[in-house]
């Protein structure tokens, strides 16, 4: 299952379906398309779906590269920061990651982290309030990376900062 914009799609095989709002009223439709395709072929036949419960799909929160429980997430091999976590993430590791930097306000959609970790990840610098908006954050462990720079605000706003 994916999303485009907030719209729904679900793959199955080579049928997706997709909700819609409509007049205030949810409606899937279903149409056959190729494998791989991200948008709707010209060729296509729509056929509407009313045994579709549209507002039982709703978008997973936990990006592919990673896997999430309740308050947990574990990023492998991503490559870059994801945005999108469950809401009552406490806890965030990244392994392996293959993104060259921490940006600017990374962080700024998970204000419930209290752990962060980077370990074996190729990323060689973190850039000035890569951790803004973290103000809960009492754990960041930053180990076997290839930092090369770090900005001297790159640490600014964390407030309550137990371990580093």
């Amino acid at each position: 299952m994916w999303y485009v914009g907030q719209k729904n799609v679900e793959d199955v095989g080579h049928f997706r379906a997709r909700c819609h709002l409509l007049s205030g009223k949810i409606k899937a439709w279903l149409w056959i398309s190729h494998p791989g395709d991200t948008h709707l072929p010209p060729d296509c036949v729509l056929v509407s779906v009313p045994t579709v419960d549209c507002k039982r799909a709703r978008p997973s929160r936990c990006p592919a590269t990673c896997s999430c429980t309740k308050d947990h997430a574990l990023c492998e091999r991503a490559r870059m920061i994801p945005r999108s976590f469950p809401p009552d993430v406490v806890s965030l590791s990244f392994v392996k990651s293959e993104f060259a930097e921490i940006p600017k306000e990374s962080f700024i959609h998970t204000p419930a982290l209290h752990l962060l970790l980077f370990t074996a990840n190729t990323f060689d610098l973190i850039n000035e309030d890569a951790f803004l908006g973290l103000s809960h954050l009492e754990y960041l462990f930053i180990e076997n990376n290839q930092i090369k720079a770090i900005s001297l605000y790159a640490f600014r706003g964390l407030k309550t900062l137990v371990h580093l």
